[in-house]
């Protein structure tokens, strides 16, 4: 994106724009069958406004310029379902209540902007853009104790800090460089007040881990899906982010020639540390019966270091005859790798240290090109091809910090609420330390770690030989074509094939080392084959580049018309339908191979992958100018059903199911957590969105002031769509999370002088 501040000028000029609303303008769209699948209360909001003035003008007539703006945006939310928990009267769990929980959100900003006209071809501009966010429970849904489970976003600072030189040389020559700057650095994440308990000494026996910071553990209901007793998230979560960015260009331009040449170089690091949460694990649980922890490796401290990623680029744009090409050329280089960091002790890991790694070094070479046709020499019709060549981008991000020796990542271990047997998963029968069926998960009702060095992440390293940056082909073919004055319409192809895709490979896996056995799927139909780790199997991946088996291959088709009518209306309309296969299937994990590929080729005999649909969608807009000066505006939105999806970004509904431990027949037991999808990918789908809204202005002008004054409605018709469901396996299947918002109106003014 390619941002113009405003600069401000020679004369005093300034706007301010400011919407609002309230509960009493919102309607409840909570249906009987939402009711029915346990949503008591809708998404909506108490209140809302948002204010944004801004103002510039000379600080220094013809030469020097100001321009100062700010938001204050504040809401108080009420996600759907989100409620606090009351005991159960017969049985004293928690369990949801009818009070609403609400989310206090603000997203305040504030900027300015310096510019300089040093000379008559020099221009120097200095902006920083600086904002604070914060949210009193974030992440807060349906089926979590809004009291303790959501987590206080903190209201940090954030920065950008941008100066640009521009030297028009001559009429035909333009330089530009630039600095950049940008700052993060605080704590983001904090518990509810009262939930963290004071941490007990370390190296209590069992029968003394019974204080508030054991027995106040998050818990969650796997088949039931609740959470309640605080956030299964680490503490508090500290980050330091800063990056520096340089970059300088010289364009040479005729009529119909545009030659550029430039580069950018980005630097930076990234530190972020976790500290420990109540008993350092989340007691997890199957109809209230206790059934593993997930225990944290934490205190942890994570650091990642971009060297350099260095961009160097040459571009042309030439125009010969009814032809303009775009070509281009880009060469990138990047170097990143681990810093030194450390972390104290914690429950279940000792004082960790690591040194600092390298680990990435990258060089690609990166071409584009553009055509544009004016296929009947008119300039009515014009016939538009392109293909480029994309890599990942990578920063100090979490890409990166997967290749560090330290790791926050937790591990589910059998817990029954009982005495084991040492070094095993059963229980001994025994109760020595008083604390059996307590609900506090001791040392001694915990399973055996499977992973080796614990809080230490598995040996991971890319592969030095044959590991290049995952790259992507992207090519369009489009046609605009003017039907009649006013009038135009596009059609449009659009394919990517992701390929270079890393592949995760552990080193220490071979067909031995898994025991394969059937369960019958809880849904019904075909049984399952899952594979148990062997007990004392080693660990450790290598990433390397997946030549053959994994890609992901992406098609997408548009049609959209456009339309200036008479009277000063504009009709804007569209279709849009796109599809995204992956192949998955290059692991020697087997339990990653079910659904591993969505082209419906490899390991289909481990659960087929019916053809994935294409999903559609459509959007129209109106704006059409009403007598006594009003403005009416019309749209309508109408999106295929989504959903996180297994990998994220996927359009369809998962069904997951955590296979018990009672499932694993293998001697020695369940050796570590194997979930395993119930349906395969695109085998279920949110309902359709449709959303149609409403706006109303009217201009108007009182000396040297212009205040326009807006109503809007939004989703006009009421709907409430389920936007998130419940996708694991259990009685809270299917269970709604999120709802498009009610029906509500919203007043706002904007004023300029």
């Amino acid at each position: 994106l390619n941002v113009i501040p405003k600069e401000g000028g020679n004369s005093l000029t300034g706007d301010m724009y400011f919407s609002g609303m309230s509960s009493a303008w919102q309607a409840d769209n909570i249906t009987d069958d939402l009711r029915s699948k346990g949503l008591r209360t809708p998404e909506g909001t108490e209140w809302m406004y948002d204010l944004n003035p801004g103002v510039g003008g000379p600080i220094a007539r013809d030469r020097l310029w100001f321009y100062v703006s700010g938001r204050l945006n504040k809401a108080k939310l009420a996600p759907a379902g989100g409620a606090f928990f009351d005991p159960d009267p017969v049985t004293g769990d928690l369990v949801p209540g009818d009070r609403q929980g609400f989310n206090d959100t603000a997203t305040d900003n504030i900027s300015f902007r310096v510019t300089w006209q040093a000379s008559q071809n020099n221009t120097i501009a200095t902006y920083r853009d600086q904002w604070w966010r914060y949210q009193s429970h974030f992440g807060g849904r349906a089926l979590q104790d809004w009291a303790t489970v959501p987590r206080i976003y903190n209201r940090g600072e954030q920065y950008i800090w941008p100066t640009k030189w521009t030297n028009t040389a001559s009429n035909r020559v333009l330089i530009e460089g630039a600095f950049q700057y940008y700052g993060f650095d605080h704590t983001i994440f904090f518990p509810q007040p009262g939930v963290l308990q004071d941490r007990p000494p370390l190296g209590l026996s069992p029968d003394q881990q019974t204080s508030p910071w054991y027995a106040s553990a998050s818990r969650r209901d796997l088949v039931l899906g609740t959470t309640t007793h605080g956030s299964g998230d680490n503490c508090c979560t500290r980050y330091q982010m800063p990056s520096y960015v340089v970059s300088g260009s010289v364009s040479y331009v005729t009529g119909s020639h545009t030659f550029k040449v430039g580069g950018q170089m980005f630097w930076g690091f990234q530190d972020v540390s976790w500290e420990e949460n109540n008993a350092s694990l989340q007691q997890r649980y199957r109809n209230g019966v206790a059934d593993s922890v997930n225990v944290g490796a934490l205190p942890s401290l994570n650091g990642a270091d971009v060297d350099r990623d260095l961009g160097f680029y040459a571009q042309d744009r030439w125009t010969i005859d009814r032809l303009t090409v775009n070509a281009g050329v880009r060469f990138e280089q990047h170097k990143s790798g681990i810093r030194s960091t450390s972390a104290a002790a914690g429950r279940f890991v000792p004082a960790r240290s690591q040194g600092a790694l390298d680990v990435f070094d990258f060089s690609d070479v990166l071409p584009r090109l553009s055509l544009v046709y004016d296929l009947f020499g008119d300039a009515r019709t014009a016939l538009k091809v392109s293909a480029g060549k994309y890599v990942l981008t990578m920063s100090a991000n979490e890409i990166l910090s997967n290749y560090s020796p330290l790791t926050n990542r937790g591990e589910a271990r059998n817990w029954f609420d009982c005495d084991l047997t040492p070094g095993t998963s059963a229980c001994s029968g025994l109760n020595p330390y008083g604390v059996n069926g307590d609900d506090i998960a001791q040392d001694n009702e915990i399973g055996p770690s499977n992973i080796a060095n614990f809080g230490y992440r598995p040996v991971r390293r890319a592969d030095p030989d044959n590991l290049n940056r995952e790259s992507s082909w992207q090519y369009t073919v489009s046609i605009d074509q003017q039907v009649a004055p006013g009038v135009s319409v596009t059609a449009a192809w659009y394919h990517q094939r992701e390929g270079n895709l890393w592949a995760s490979r552990d080193t220490f896996f071979g067909p031995g080392d898994f025991t394969p056995f059937q369960i019958a799927n809880p849904g019904g139909g075909e049984m399952i084959s899952v594979y148990n780790l062997n007990p004392g199997t080693l660990t450790g991946d290598v990433v390397t580049f997946s030549s053959e088996t994994d890609r992901r291959v992406y098609n997408g088709f548009e049609f959209s018309a456009q339309a200036r009518l008479p009277n000063g209306a504009t009709l804007m309309g569209g279709w849009f339908t796109d599809r995204k296969v992956s192949t998955l299937c290059d692991t020697n994990d087997p339990n990653l191979l079910r659904f591993c590929d969505q082209s419906g080729e490899l390991h289909q005999d481990l659960g087929e992958v019916p053809a994935l649909p294409y999903r559609h969608e459509f959007k129209a807009a109106l704006a059409y100018p009403l007598p006594w000066d009003l403005q009416f505006g019309l749209s309508f939105l109408s999106y295929p059903g989504g959903s996180t999806g297994n990998d994220g970004n996927a359009p369809w509904l998962d069904v997951n199911y955590p296979v018990p431990a009672g499932a694993f027949l293998p001697v020695g037991g369940r050796t570590r957590s194997v979930t395993v999808l119930l349906i395969p990918p695109g085998g279920k789908y949110l309902k359709r969105w449709n959303q149609l809204d409403l706006s109303f202005k009217r201009n108007f002008r009182v000396g040297g002031v212009e205040i326009l004054p807006s109503l809007d409605f939004y989703n006009l018709n009421n709907s409430s769509v389920v936007l998130r469901e419940v996708e694991s396996f259990g009685g809270a299947l299917g269970r709604p999370l999120s709802t498009l918002p009610g029906r509500f109106m919203r007043l706002g003014a904007l004023v300029r002088f």
